[in-house]
């Protein structure tokens, strides 16, 4: 698409994201990474959302981290929403994400 397309989901594993850049060859990756205890957290305060706070632990165990080899970038969580957005609006323009 022209100006690009971004998409969200959960490509925890290596093979999901392979089968993302076999569509897609230039797809970089953000991935928005949190310790368990401050995702448990958030989690267990939030209202209305399809995934429990039950299924975390499985999440971190099924999680493959980006590959040196993979176009991305991990991007702390602990920050506020609006530092994390421009952390990764920073990497997508090609500019530092600190």
């Amino acid at each position: 698409a022209s100006g690009g397309l971004m998409i969200g989901c959960s490509a925890l594993k290596r093979s999901y994201r392979d089968l993302i850049r076999s569509y897609c060859p230039e797809a970089v990756f953000v991935h928005l990474a949190g310790g368990f205890e401050l995702l448990s957290g958030r989690m267990n305060v939030r209202t209305g959302h399809f995934m429990p706070a039950s299924l975390l632990k499985s999440q971190f165990e099924t999680l493959q981290q980006l590959e040196p080899d993979e176009a991305g970038v991990v991007i702390d969580i602990e920050p506020s929403v609006e530092e994390v957005a421009q952390q990764a609006a920073n990497y997508l323009e090609g500019s530092p994400t600190e």
